[in-house]
């Protein structure tokens, strides 16, 4: 019967894990274990759970694992201004390192406009990062209140 032996196996690593805290597999999981829960304790282990992968973190728990990165769950807008935020601010980036090399090689003259233009371009590459921080902040739940002039 597989499914007793597999039965054996977990409460053969239960019992083991006094003895070490810390399993690693290091073979592939070919074993199935499945259980009944109520409806609350379903409720809780998916508020417990929200994005990770619900076996992820059961293992984690009995095994005592490192318990996985949560996935960061963002509405479909956020996702799309930050990565047109991300995209706009390597281009802003790739000009400010082109008028740094034009500088430095004598093609372009470090004249105050130039001055003023790099440090605009640099603060608005500044400012977009901290938008993007704010919208993975936001689909993670974190409240942080942070000063865009640092």
């Amino acid at each position: 019967m597989p499914e007793d032996n597999a039965i054996s196996k977990l409460r053969d690593a239960i019992k083991s894990r006094k003895k070490s805290a810390n399993i690693i597999p290091t073979e592939e999981r070919t074993i199935t274990i499945t259980f009944r829960v109520n409806s609350s304790e379903k409720q809780r282990l998916e508020e417990r759970c929200e994005g990770i992968v619900q076996s992820d973190y059961i293992r984690a728990r009995l095994f005592e694992y490192p318990l996985p990165r949560r996935k960061v769950v963002m509405s479909d807008i956020n996702r799309e201004v930050r990565y047109e935020l991300k995209r706009l601010s390597v281009n802003i980036n790739q000009q400010t390192k082109a008028i740094d090399k034009a500088v430095a090689s004598g093609i372009q003259p470090l004249l105050k406009d130039v001055k003023t233009y790099i440090r605009e371009l640099k603060s608005i590459a500044k400012l977009m990062k901290q938008i993007r921080s704010e919208l993975d902040e936001s689909a993670l739940g974190v409240t942080k209140h942070s000063d865009i002039d640092e």
